[in-house]
């Protein structure tokens, strides 16, 4: 593991940090922990992070949370992945809190207790910030490691306030996301590149990107608007689809498997029958039947 103050500069001093990671720094599957805080802006690239036996993956935008007591890692190219870390001790950080406590976010980003803490820590993002809305981000980041270097009297005071903007915006941009009206637009995003990509290989993280938000929030939005997941809604599309080309076209059974976005025409038949309770060939001879079955369950 890295010892936790193996690339902070006088930290015991102050009790906020920030490190900058570029392409090629970031050691790989290093496993660490800290006694601080940590949060970590995905600023370029991939990886898959690695927290209390937990694995996600993570790309530019997400930030992750990270309390004492959790281990962790990445698994990346290492030539590619960048990312920006904000190091604190929640226990030493004396700010006026006024009323930037009533963020949602905020209260993870400073829990009750060590425990909760750590039970708080997850491999997951916390938030995705939109690409439109990281520059803003990195600015302050930039700003923070600047301030952090700088010799002139008063960049502690400049390093903390910085501090304090990036938590006011991530608490924000947090809300933002969390309101209804973001939620049905996020919703109504996916919906759009499902329906327009069905037919081809796509997966779960391929529809939160162009949804502009996180894996764990596009679930979210999927069970209050749709209620199922982005995966079922998809499987629903694909065979409705191959309902209606069974019943309209003379395409064969491969050929609509294909077309419905099923890479496998066995799996296509499987998931056809889970669903119909009928063969795709035996839903085609005698569709009545199937319909007045479902009529009468």
């Amino acid at each position: 593991m890295i010892p936790c103050f193996a690339y902070m500069n006088d930290f015991h001093l102050f009790p906020v940090a920030a490190n900058h990671f570029t392409g090629g720094q970031h050691p790989v599957k290093q496993w660490h922990e800290h006694v601080f805080s940590e949060l970590v802006f995905i600023l370029k690239g991939e990886a898959v992070h690695i927290c209390n036996d937990r694995k996600f993956p993570v790309s530019a935008g997400d930030v992750l949370l990270i309390h004492p007591g959790a281990v962790h890692a990445y698994d990346h190219d290492m030539e590619s992945l960048e990312l920006f870390n904000v190091l604190y001790d929640a226990n030493r950080i004396i700010m006026p809190r006024l009323d930037i406590h009533r963020y949602q976010l905020f209260k993870k980003i400073f829990p009750e207790s060590l425990q909760a803490g750590k039970e708080l820590s997850c491999a997951e993002p916390v938030i995705h910030i939109e690409p439109d809305k990281l520059q803003n981000v990195r600015n302050i980041l930039d700003n923070m490691a600047a301030e952090a270097e700088s010799p002139y009297i008063g960049h502690v005071f400049a390093t903390m306030t910085c501090f304090m903007q990036l938590l006011l915006m991530l608490c924000r941009y947090s809300h933002a996301v969390d309101s209804p009206v973001a939620g049905n637009e996020v919703f109504s995003r996916a919906i759009k590149y499902i329906h327009e990509h069905y037919t081809r290989k796509i997966n779960i993280r391929d529809i939160a990107v162009h949804a502009r938000c996180s894996v764990r929030n596009l679930y979210r939005f999927f069970a209050q608007s749709a209620g199922c997941t982005p995966g079922e809604y998809m499987m629903q599309l694909r065979l409705t689809k191959a309902s209606s080309l069974l019943l309209n076209s003379q395409m064969n059974i491969s050929e609509i498997a294909f077309a419905s976005g099923f890479n496998d025409g066995n799996y296509f038949s499987k998931k056809f029958h889970d669903m119909t309770g009928a063969t795709p060939g035996n839903f085609r001879k005698n569709p009545e039947k199937f319909y007045d079955q479902q009529m009468n369950k």
